[in-house]
């Protein structure tokens, strides 16, 4: 079973040679509850999707996970890139991490770089990063320790902890509690003055950059670009989604067509596709006689990066109103509230990931199921 659902990634953009080495390299899990107990230990690179995620035990190599709550508690020897609404990170890591979240809690320790994207990241005093950290997100609380620098940018920024270089944030309010720690400079851009708890220490200067005149513009820019972008992403894919439906409606009910306890299948070969595709397309493209090959992939890529979202607007316009029996309707519906959840900050970047996830997943399965099976044979 498992052959068959991994071989839509290949099989759908011709990478089929490319990814046999990479599955050789790399153990799949999925399911609602897909975990790795305390006492097993998986010795490659790990792929792992479902509703609940549950990493307790150890991993001597890369995860790559994705669900509603993952929770890893257990050692990994690599990388961990992970995307999922409420992600806890109690274990070890012994590499970078790199997360997408709606909620991000970290008890445990991670010896390289931390690139966190959360509505809400708190690490707490157990907590440490040994290299750099890169946090963007609405409410930000440092506990624990960060070994060299630290980029912020967010709305509430408190740091508690050590920071052992300097602190670069882009800011609405900032504050260091009394056992707060920075070894060198604190810099940061904000209408605000830091609030420095009593015993909070800076071992270097600290500097606030007031936003200018022009800056404040520009926000205001931003804000508005931001509006005629949502509007514009509003516009183009009620456009297109109506196009489409109306040239195949039963193609989307059947590309649809999934158990919403199965909706992790299309989101897992979604990830793999995601991360392994643009790979082999950049290794097809390094070798003279690969390029054609890797130009016909990089084409079926874009049409499915194209399609993706507008085949997820169908599927949740499903979800939502399921006794409609009007596709047309249905797809408005769908692509009005993907849309409207896509405009929210920090949020719809989630939710926009996890769409193109989804959709890329279903198309690819669909295709596959839809290839006749090779027959080699000549009469």
């Amino acid at each position: 079973m498992w052959r068959k659902i991994f071989g839509i990634t290949f099989i759908a953009v011709i990478l089929a040679l490319g990814f046999v080495g990479v599955a050789h390299a790399s153990n799949f899990q999925a399911g609602t509850s897909p975990s790795v107990g305390a006492n097993q230990v998986v010795d490659n690179t790990l792929w792992i999707a479902g509703q609940t995620v549950d990493i307790a035990g150890r991993v001597n190599g890369d995860l790559f996970c994705a669900g509603q709550d993952v929770v890893i508690s257990g050692q990994v020897n690599g990388d961990v890139i992970c995307a999922g609404q409420t992600v806890t990170i109690s274990g070890k890591v012994n590499g970078d991490v790199r997360v997408a979240a709606s909620t991000l809690t970290m008890t445990g320790t991670v010896s390289g770089n931390a690139t966190i994207g959360a509505q809400s990241f708190t690490q707490t005093s157990s907590s440490s990063i040994g290299g750099d950290a890169t946090i963007g997100g609405v409410n930000i609380n440092l506990s624990g320790t960060v070994g060299r620098d630290a980029i912020l940018g967010g709305n509430a920024v408190r740091i508690d902890g050590s920071i052992g270089r300097n602190v670069n944030a882009d800011i609405t309010d900032l504050s260091l509690g009394s056992t707060a720690n920075i070894t060198g400079n604190l810099d940061y851009t904000s209408h605000n003055t830091v609030s420095l708890a009593s015993g909070a220490k800076v071992g270097g200067t600290t500097a606030r950059t007031e936003p200018t005149y022009s800056q404040r513009n520009t926000a205001v820019d931003m804000f508005w670009g931001k509006v005629a972008f949502d509007l514009f992403m509003l516009v183009a894919l009620l456009f297109m989604g109506l196009i489409l439906i109306l040239i195949a409606p039963r193609l989307f009910n059947s590309t649809t067509s999934i158990k919403n306890t199965d909706v992790w299948k299309p989101l897992l070969v979604g990830l793999v596709a995601m991360i392994v595709v643009p790979v082999l397309i950049l290794i097809s493209m390094t070798t003279v006689v690969g390029i054609p090959l890797g130009f016909l992939m990089l084409a079926s890529w874009v049409v499915v990066g194209l399609v993706s979202l507008i085949v997820s607007a169908y599927w949740f316009g499903r979800l939502i109103w399921r006794k409609q029996t009007n596709a047309i309707l249905v797809m408005m519906i769908g692509v009005i509230a993907l849309a409207i959840l896509i405009a929210i900050p920090f949020l719809g970047v989630f939710v926009g990931f996890l769409a193109m996830l989804l959709g890329s997943g279903l198309v690819l399965m669909n295709i596959q199921k839809r290839l006749p099976r090779p027959n080699y044979t000549i009469k």
